[in-house]
């Protein structure tokens, strides 16, 4: 299978991994991301039993500071009460009250809310200081993540959810988000970019000697395949 690999603003921290499988890239959000690896209709299947996908390629954001909560408010977000609590933002979106006075944003697929904000912090907002957040994003997917999960994490995750939580995946501190999406159950792993070459090599490792393998964004997207698929 041929590559096509875009000249781009953004890496994901496992580009070279990725590279290495000779997959069919795709271009989101300014990031080379993988649309596929393998035949479509056997990647769908995949999704549904126990798939590892990389999605570094969607945009985040950190926010702290004293002002943060009504700025935000302000632009048409609200916070939950909550500390780690999730509130869904536009385009499938997600934003994060991880501190009494800090947040962090991540855009989905399409999602332009990240970029919006940036643009209006260039006013200097009292009390809002921007944090960089530049973390390898990774998602099992399928009936077996749970299997996946009783290898390589001991979080309970009947206690938390719809929160997300902070626990450790084969020995490396990460943030974690049970998901669900049209009845398959899934994984959101965000963790240092600087372990992300080790996790994605251990949990891909895990997931084949279970049967599964690594997936693109079309079988998580189907929206993508026909609109950007590129190859070279």
């Amino acid at each position: 299978m041929t590559t096509w690999i875009p000249r781009l603003t953004r890496r994901s921290p496992v580009h070279d991994l990725l590279e290495a499988m000779h997959p069919v890239w795709t271009e989101v959000q300014g990031m080379a991301a993988v649309l596929r690896f393998s035949d479509p209709e056997q990647e769908g299947r995949r999704k549904g039993r126990l798939g590892l996908a990389d999605l570094s390629c969607l945009p985040r954001l950190g926010l702290k500071g004293a002002g943060v909560l009504a700025w935000l408010r302000g632009n048409g977000l609200q916070a939950a009460e909550a500390l780690y609590a999730v509130t869904p933002i536009e385009e499938h979106g997600i934003l994060v009250r991880i501190d009494r006075e800090e947040v962090i944003l991540e855009d989905g697929l399409q999602g332009q809310v990240v970029s919006r904000i940036r643009d209006r912090l260039s006013a200097n907002p009292p009390g809002v200081y921007r944090v960089e957040r530049q973390e390898a994003s990774f998602l099992l997917t399928g009936s077996r993540t749970n299997q996946v999960l009783s290898q390589t994490c001991g979080h309970d995750f009947r206690e938390s959810a719809g929160q997300v939580v902070l626990s450790r995946v084969a020995g490396v501190s990460c943030r974690l988000l049970q998901t669900e999406a049209s009845g398959i159950p899934g994984l959101r792993i965000w963790l240092d970019p600087s372990y992300s070459v080790y996790l994605w090599e251990t949990l891909l490792g895990i997931v084949r000697e279970d049967g599964g393998d690594a997936v693109g964004l079309s079988c998580l997207y189907p929206g993508l395949l026909s609109a950007s698929s590129r190859k070279g």
